[in-house]
């Protein structure tokens, strides 16, 4: 039995110190402006890509503003999030979420013709 106990306490201590805390709500989050021209984003904070649309690193548990401008009104989705919103033409529009899940995720626009173009990719790296 102190056995079996002990080896309780030793996983229960893993749990507590092996989880680590998402930053608090009141955080700064993290400013992205993105440009976004004939469909290729583009921004200060975005790599050039060689081919196809820039990767955008960030951390789990950060708070992410990305605020899109665009020559043209035009819907965007971040999927694996379920965030969709209307850039309107030359307004900024903001995307505000919590890095909560890690991987990597597409940021596509949604045309009339039903076709999907992906202007950014995400990563959410762990900890």
């Amino acid at each position: 039995m102190r056995r079996r106990l002990a080896g309780v306490a030793v996983a229960a201590a893993i749990a507590i110190c092996g989880t680590r805390a998402m930053p608090a709500q009141d955080t700064p989050p993290r400013v992205i402006e993105i440009v976004l021209r004939e469909g290729r984003a583009s921004g200060p904070d975005l790599p050039a890509p060689a081919r196809g649309a820039p990767t955008l690193r960030l951390t789990r548990g950060e708070r992410v503003e990305l605020r899109w401008t665009s020559d043209r009104t035009m819907d965007l989705h971040l999927h694996g999030y379920g965030i969709e919103l209307r850039a309107a033409g030359d307004a900024t529009t903001v995307m505000a979420f919590l890095a909560r899940a890690a991987g990597r995720f597409a940021v596509e626009t949604h045309d009339r013709a039903g076709r999907h173009l992906t202007v950014l990719y995400l990563e959410v790296h762990p900890r």
